[in-house]
């Protein structure tokens, strides 16, 4: 069992080593963001019991500022 474990874990690391090679890497990035976010959220809800929208703020604001300036016609 043991070494079942340690060879999906062993696969799983060169497939992420691997991803930015073979995959799109705007994707990957994109979702690496996503994920790292999720983690934070996970960690301040679930383990703090705080809720911050701070977080969503900062993955709000940057597409609306882009699309903000054309709409107004700035």
């Amino acid at each position: 069992m043991m070494q079942h474990k340690s060879l999906f874990y062993t696969l799983l690391l060169v497939a992420l080593l691997a991803a930015p090679f073979i995959g799109y890497p705007v994707f990957l990035m994109k979702a690496l963001c996503f994920a790292m976010f999720a983690c934070a959220f996970n960690l301040l809800i679930g383990f703090t019991g705080l809720l911050s929208f701070g977080h969503a703020c900062s993955l709000a604001l940057p597409p609306t500022s882009a699309v903000m300036p054309p709409r107004s016609g700035a």
